[in-house]
């Protein structure tokens, strides 16, 4: 089995169709991961949204129970990763609760099979690594309050950051944001072998620009891979992508190409319709 997901499903409203109401939401997830030949899409992620959206904190323990349901063991068989507020452009508190929801599923799901449901979360809007180090602090915080109040421990650092980078000048310096974030893992001791982290193709796209995303994320993948020979860490870039042309272009029709435009991209992240 592959090391890292080759597909990721999102329900980011950005390319729906249809309106889903909030109930449905668990039971759409579920069949994004579930296998084809069960009538399922056969994904391999799902990014549960908490960015922008008043998703409940319970959303997640519902997806992830459904799928031990379905027989598919959450970080192992399928991941389930979402993507939390960055308390610089949201409210604290809200960071705070979808964190506390991401260590209860952990927490619920180790009861039931013994293993650790979560074990990554994606935070928007990243521009820096001291940004990342202190939320990875954030989150130890939570998961240390989770230690004492429930009976099963977590250890610090047991819920990992994916930055989701969404600007151009940002994109462009991807590698010295996990540079910085690399040392100051390194000085607390902690030595990371891998990193993923997303690249917004379609947002860049939206404030800057088709062409200055597109090259941004070339440049981008570039820098990051020789980053990635330079420290001997392997590095597993996501590329969020919608369907239009100007917003990736991310289709059945024109996967080839996108595999080829951007070479190195480990998973594709897709909203579902």
């Amino acid at each position: 089995m592959y090391k890292y997901p080759r597909t990721m499903a999102t329900q980011h409203p950005d390319n729906s169709e249809k309106y889903i109401p909030i109930q449905d939401e668990p039971e759409e997830a579920i069949q994004a991961l579930e296998k084809q030949e069960h009538k399922g899409l056969g994904i391999d992620e799902i990014m549960i949204d908490f960015e922008g959206k008043l998703t409940p904190y319970h959303q997640t323990s519902q997806i992830a129970l459904g799928l031990i349901a379905k027989g598919l063991v959450p970080g192992k068989d399928v991941r389930i990763t979402p993507r939390i507020p960055n308390a610089i452009k949201e409210p604290v508190f809200r960071q705070l609760m979808s964190i506390m929801s991401l260590v209860e599923t952990n927490i619920l799901l180790y009861k039931n099979i013994d293993s650790q449901a979560i074990i990554e979360t994606i935070v928007p809007m990243i521009e820096s690594g001291q940004e990342l180090n202190k939320i990875q602090t954030r989150i130890n915080s939570v998961i240390e309050l989770g230690n004492k109040n429930y009976d099963i421990q977590f250890p610090a650092d047991s819920i990992k950051i994916i930055p989701l980078i969404e600007t151009v000048p940002a994109i462009i310096k991807a590698d010295e944001i996990i540079e910085e974030y690399h040392l100051a893992q390194k000085k607390k001791g902690l030595i990371n072998d891998s990193y993923r982290l997303m690249l917004a193709r379609s947002d860049s796209a939206m404030s800057y620009g088709m062409v200055s995303s597109v090259l941004s994320i070339k440049i981008a993948l570039s820098k990051l891979a020789d980053w990635s020979l330079k420290n001997q860490v392997e590095i597993a870039p996501i590329l969020g992508c919608g369907s239009l042309p100007f917003r990736g272009h991310l289709t059945g029709k024109n996967l080839k190409n996108t595999l080829k435009t951007y070479s190195g991209v480990k998973t594709l992240r897709y909203s579902l319709a």
